[in-house]
Parts: C-alpha cells; structure tokens; sequence
C-alpha cells in the first residue's frame, strides 16, 4: 500500500531488536489473552514504555532534524486488524507537547517476534502542512480524536520493511 508522504528513501530496521522483540510478544499476548485481563496485562508489561523507547525518530530524516522524540504514551489502544496485523493508536509526548500516531505491526506468521513490516504514522500537519503539537493543556482522550484519516494528513507517514534493512541513508 502506498504511503501518503515519506520523509526518507531508506528506512532501517535493526535486526536483533530486543525491544521491537518485547512489543511483538506483548501483541501477540494481548491477542491471545481473554479481553478482560487484556488492560491488566498490559500495563505489568509496560508496554506503553516500550513504545516510548522503541519510536523510530533517528531513522526517519524528519523526526531527525526536528530533533523529535518521545517522552512518555499516555493514551494508547490496541486492535486486530488482520490475522497477523495489528493496529497500535495512541497520544504521546513528543517531546514536551501531545500530538497522535499509530503503528501498524505486520507479521507473516502467529508468535513471529519479528514484523515483516511495520508503517508510522505520526504527527498533525498545520494549515501551512508543518508540524502541529497540541498543548498539554488537552488532554490525550482529546488528542486522539484529532488523529488523520488518511496517509496525506499524517506529518510522518512511512512503511519500515525488512527489505530496507541495512540500507542507512
């Protein structure tokens, strides 16, 4: 599926990476685990910490040169999205305001702790198409229900493969 706007040529995906790894095993958990335990389960996991650490700034020129990252997820929901396929939305702090993104994790098989392919989406684009941040003075509830609709809405929109692995632009 083509993405609406791309900030770089060359995505890289680390292999081996423990915490791409922990967020897999936690979707993959919440998948499987009965739908009243799943709140419960995810916060032990700490997966909104994860998120947090994990968020794919350095590789994406964009972010980069912003010098944007994340400083906490306040707000965050899982859904299904395929068989294999999930959809992480959520609000965070990036790094000092709030502003939406979603991650869509894409695996070939059940349990795999590795995505096939993972697309980003972040960031509320202004009437002028730069970045936009909502104050902490909203709280994320609200924030969340500012999320685009479409790829061309989203300030960062880019798919994360494995066949770009290793191509460091």
């Amino acid at each position: 599926m083509p993405l609406g706007r791309s900030h770089f040529a060359n995505p890289v995906v680390p292999d081996g990476n423990p915490i791409e790894s922990q967020i897999a095993s936690v979707l993959w958990q919440w998948k499987f685990a009965e739908p009243n335990y799943r709140d419960s389960m995810l916060a032990a996991s700490k997966f909104a910490s994860m998120l947090e650490f994990w968020f794919p700034f350095s590789s994406i020129e964009y972010t980069r040169k912003r010098q944007i990252w994340c400083d906490g997820v306040p707000l965050f929901e899982i859904k299904e999205i395929g068989r294999v396929s999930f959809l992480v939305s959520g609000v965070g702090y990036f790094p000092h305001d709030f502003t939406p993104f979603e991650l869509e994790f894409h695996f070939i098989n059940r349990n795999d702790l590795k995505p096939s392919s993972v697309i980003f989406r972040f960031g509320l684009l202004d009437h002028n198409g730069a970045l936009r941040m909502i104050g902490q003075n909203k709280h994320p509830s609200c924030v969340m229900h500012l999320r685009p609709t479409l790829n061309s809405q989203w300030a960062v929109a880019v798919e994360l493969t494995e066949h770009h692995a290793g191509n460091a632009g």
